[in-house]
């Protein structure tokens, strides 16, 4: 930037932006491998793209379901798929599995590369020990995020196996109703929740083995194969054939 005009570049027009991220995904398309093996190795592929693509095919103000459609069948026909059980995905030991289409990676250990969701997630408090089963740790100062409302946990049919992997209760005691002193971790809707004086639902995804405070080794899913076959019957039932998209759900 050299003069003041310079710095006042019109903002690009909503179609010129899509056509741009288009432009840039076919290229990714066209030069991204296959996944071939389970676990991957975390890098992006051609599915990674591809349901990017779709997304973006569904998303932009003329919309293309035909060709989403397509690019999410061509996922379907990839070395991916749904893991037997819900809780496994989150599964720290089995990162990059056949239900992960893309993750953003972080490793625990000195590398600077950990993820510290859990310590984000937990109610605050100044020892998260009986939680993580970490040493004493505070996580006033960065704890108590992402909430689970209780509309959310309501949300969940009797009997589904999703709702206790997903939230935890960290019940406890409290002086001022912000920062609490836990006491025990229970699953939604156990008895003993109403024995204590503070109950704080929080997101369990995270609560698995690691070694270190602040130092945990979960990636972050961005797309699932899960998403892939909701994605697909969402286009499905706006294209009018919701009777095709009955079994992708």
């Amino acid at each position: 930037v050299k003069s003041p005009e310079d710095a006042f570049i019109p903002r690009n027009t909503v179609d010129e932006v899509y056509n741009q991220i288009i432009e840039d995904v076919k290229l990714a398309i066209d030069k991204l491998p296959v996944i071939t093996k389970c676990p991957a190795d975390g890098r992006a592929t051609k599915g990674a793209a591809k349901m990017l693509y779709a997304y973006v095919l569904m998303t932009k103000q003329e919309r293309d379901y035909p060709e989403a459609e397509k690019q999410v069948k061509d996922i379907l026909n990839m070395s991916y798929g749904l893991m037997e059980d819900y809780k496994d995905i989150y599964d720290t030991s089995r990162k990059n599995s056949k239900e992960h289409i893309f993750s953003i990676q972080y490793m625990m250990g000195d590398y600077g590369l950990e993820s510290r969701f859990l310590y984000e997630f937990l109610p605050k408090t100044t020892d998260t020990e009986l939680a993580t089963g970490v040493a004493s740790a505070s996580n006033i100062g960065i704890g108590g995020w992402n909430i689970p409302t209780q509309q959310m946990i309501e949300s969940y049919e009797q009997g589904d196996k999703r709702l206790n992997p997903s939230i935890a209760v960290a019940v406890g005691s409290s002086s001022n109703g912000e920062v609490l002193v836990y006491e025990d971790v229970l699953e939604v809707g156990d008895p003993k929740i109403q024995q204590h004086a503070y109950a704080n639902p929080f997101i369990n995804k995270y609560r698995w083995p690691h070694t270190k405070v602040n130092d945990t080794d979960d990636n972050w899913p961005v797309y699932r194969y899960a998403d892939a076959l909701l994605l697909l019957a969402e286009n499905l039932v706006v294209q009018g054939r919701a009777d095709e998209a009955a079994p992708y759900v």
